[in-house]
């Protein structure tokens, strides 16, 4: 293996907390704060596009949570 390839411990892992509950009010899972369409999206997502979603998940786990 070359060494800009990274093993799959290396890569960005989902936030899922095996705890799906969608809130109805604003679809958006309320164990790991993503929508249905980035939970689907997850595996096909480059690092960038992970690190996007992780931060949209922790902007919303604080707006959700106060």
């Amino acid at each position: 293996m070359t060494k800009w390839h990274k093993t799959e411990e290396q890569k960005l892992k989902s936030p899922c907390v095996h705890f799906c509950n969608f809130l109805d009010d604003v679809k958006v899972c309320g164990g790991c704060f993503r929508t249905a369409e980035e939970i689907k999206a997850w595996r096909t997502l480059d690092e960038n596009d992970r690190k996007v979603i992780l931060e949209k998940t922790k902007q919303r786990q604080r707006r959700y949570q106060d």
